[in-house]
């Protein structure tokens, strides 16, 4: 074997497990459709969910978020007509309360109002929504928290639709088989120490003395 052969063979042998190492990492989740919004949840936490299917949903009151324990979690839920959702008082960060905000760029269809605020880990509010729509709601103690929450209520509300699957991952990485993260460092570390010890070889002892062309000793 020649040196053009040695160093062509490093260099396969480093791009064989680099390839590797991409192919398994995980693939890319098939985004949801979910609804629109318009905004009332940006930079607000909570997360949200679909709750369609469910008779009864829970949704915490001063759970863990907007900087201490000031959010609705979750914080948008999407529901079926006729659906109740009872929301339950963690205890935390003093008196809470639901209300419907006015104000909110939705249809706001449903009136929430929960009463004074309170405190306490023994308090519920619920309400079932017999209409479709989309309602945006808030604690009225910590507004200037961000501490909101939205309602949407059945199948005839705007929503954000995923962007088209055309088969390709938005990332190449993110494409594959599975493997633990600490195995992907294993595998692109061999494939360098492959090809020092290639090159090493190459650049020590030339091409093999078998092919006429070797250095001499």
């Amino acid at each position: 074997m020649n040196r053009r052969d040695f160093i062509r063979g490093a260099g396969g042998a480093t791009a064989a497990v680099a390839a590797g190492s991409a192919a398994s990492a995980p693939a890319t989740a098939q985004e949801e459709a979910r609804p629109d919004f318009s905004g009332w949840l940006d930079s607000v936490d909570g997360g949200y969910k679909d709750h369609r299917g469910e008779d009864e949903v829970r949704v915490s009151v001063g759970a863990s978020g907007n900087g201490g324990n000031f959010a609705f979690s979750p914080a948008g839920i999407w529901i079926d007509e006729g659906t109740t959702v009872i929301w339950e008082w963690t205890g935390e960060a003093g008196a809470h309360n639901v209300k419907t905000y006015g104000e909110a760029p939705l249809d706001n269809v449903h009136e929430l109002d929960s009463g004074s605020s309170a405190a306490g880990s023994d308090i519920t509010y619920q309400h079932t929504f017999d209409g479709g729509g989309l309602t945006g709601y808030f604690c009225k103690p910590h507004e200037g928290l961000s501490m909101f929450g939205a309602v949407a209520v059945g199948e005839d509300i705007a929503v954000i639709e995923p962007s088209p699957n055309t088969g390709w991952p938005e990332d190449i990485a993110h494409s594959g088989v599975e493997l633990h993260p600490h195995w992907h460092g294993m595998i692109a570390g061999l494939g360098i120490v492959a090809s020092f010890v290639f090159t090493f070889y190459v650049v020590k002892y030339g091409a093999s003395a078998h092919t006429g062309t070797g250095r001499d000793s």
